[in-house]
């Protein structure tokens, strides 16, 4: 297909060919991501270490890709204005696909489809697991809004675009399960 479709040919189309495909990939990140069957090896860490060290994902991404940039330039590999460019843009890309995901997941027939990304963890103080499925079965979901982050698995009939998403009581044990009738 890339046959047929004429090649930027000045450098501010190339700028913007680059930008395009970069917000493109952002989007495509987080859109792949909330599919909840996992992510690669490098989003699986950027999404760990979001959660671990508080950051934003904008930040994280960048930190990794520059990494992995540096990393390659000194394993012989190319380190272009290009490369920089991706590595530095990439991030908040990302970071735009993760919150447009989030607004989709709350409008009528896409919450059926994409579901965010729980990029915050509990705070320390909470006990119980965080992110991680129950051993009861089911996917994960998360709360937000300053509320627990417990996962938990979903009964089927939960209110709202997202169907699962329930903060959990403040009497009610980390540790226990939506009963299934």
């Amino acid at each position: 297909m890339l046959t047929y479709l004429p090649g930027p040919q000045t450098p501010l189309g190339i700028w913007l060919t680059l930008a395009a495909g970069t917000l493109v990939a952002g989007i495509g990140t987080a859109l792949y991501a909330s599919a909840d069957l996992g992510t690669g090896p490098r989003d699986s860490l950027m999404i760990g270490l979001t959660r671990r060290l508080r950051l934003p994902v904008a930040v994280v991404k960048n930190g990794l890709d520059l990494t992995v940039a540096l990393v390659g330039w000194r394993l012989g590999g190319p380190l272009g204005v290009g490369t920089l460019a991706v590595a530095l843009t990439m991030g908040p890309s990302v970071q735009f696909g993760f919150a447009l995901v989030a607004r989709l997941a709350r409008v009528g027939p896409f919450g059926a489809f994409v579901r965010p990304v729980a990029l915050r963890s509990a705070p320390a103080t909470e006990p119980g697991p965080s992110d991680q499925p129950l051993p009861s079965g089911g996917p994960p979901h998360h709360t937000s809004a300053g509320k627990s982050t417990e996962t938990r698995s979903c009964p089927g009939r939960c209110p709202g675009a997202c169907r699962s998403r329930r903060p959990r009581p403040a009497s009610q044990p980390a540790t226990s399960t939506p009963r299934r009738r």
